[in-house]
């Protein structure tokens, strides 16, 4: 996958995650995520996001991090945005990936982090 271990999620996460397929509360969140990303919101996304954010292999550190990068270079919003168009699905036992098997281009993952849906990568490359 990303070649990170999962920090945060719990057994019992997982197999929430892995029994309800993609729930009405995640396609809800991915399409507030898009919707924040087109309007640079950046409080909205900061909000859906986990505090331990992989946003660049290698530099990245946390969502605040992440949101410090986006608003030096909001075309990443763009890219963000239209990933959170294209048909998602499992990616691995805890994550949902939007888009399914993306390979090296941008991707957004979500993971059930204590019972609530977060965004918690958005990278592109490998």
């Amino acid at each position: 996958m990303l070649g990170v271990a999962v920090t945060g999620a719990t057994a019992e996460d997982r197999a929430i995650a892995k029994s309800m397929g993609i729930p009405p509360e995640l396609k809800s969140l991915i399409s507030q995520v898009g919707e924040a990303a087109k309007k640079k919101d950046f409080v909205a996304l900061r909000s859906a996001m986990t505090q331990e954010f992989i946003w660049s292999f290698g530099g990245d550190g946390d969502a605040d991090q992440a949101i410090a990068e986006w608003k030096k270079y909001p075309r990443y919003l763009s890219d963000l945005a239209a990933v959170t168009k294209a048909k998602c699905g499992a990616e691995g036992p805890d994550y949902i990936q939007c888009p399914m098997n993306a390979g090296t281009r941008f991707r957004a993952g979500f993971r059930l982090v204590g019972g609530q849906w977060k965004m918690a990568y958005f990278v592109g490359g490998d």
